[in-house]
């Protein structure tokens, strides 16, 4: 019996219900990829391959496969000076910098 073949023999309302409720379980990765940084290709899977079930599958372990949340590194300032003034200083030594620049730009470094 096909699907056709099964609304048909319902009432109007009911063929409705069992559309709407399909494509709610349909896209259900879709839902759940909401607010990932993969949102956009969880939904071309889904809706492509969501028809089989391994692209359903596949869509739904993408949508919970990137709700990590993005690692931030942070370094201390003052270590980010020091390394600031040890690069202009190794310019100086090469004759990049003049000794008035590097006096100059060694004041910027120190008051940021």
């Amino acid at each position: 019996m096909g699907v056709l073949a099964f609304l048909s023999g319902m009432p109007a309302a009911g063929g409705i219900i069992v559309l709407i409720l399909g494509a709610a379980i349909y896209f259900i990765p879709s839902f759940v990829a909401v607010g990932n940084r993969n949102t956009s290709t969880v939904v071309i899977v889904n809706i492509f391959f969501g028809w089989t079930l391994i692209g359903w599958v596949v869509a739904l372990v993408m949508a919970f496969a990137d709700s990590a949340a993005p690692v931030v590194v942070q370094t201390n300032g003052k270590a980010d000076k020091y390394d600031q003034l040890e690069r202009l200083n190794q310019l100086r030594e090469k004759g990049v910098l003049s000794t008035e620049e590097f006096i100059q730009e060694k004041e910027k470094v120190m008051k940021a």
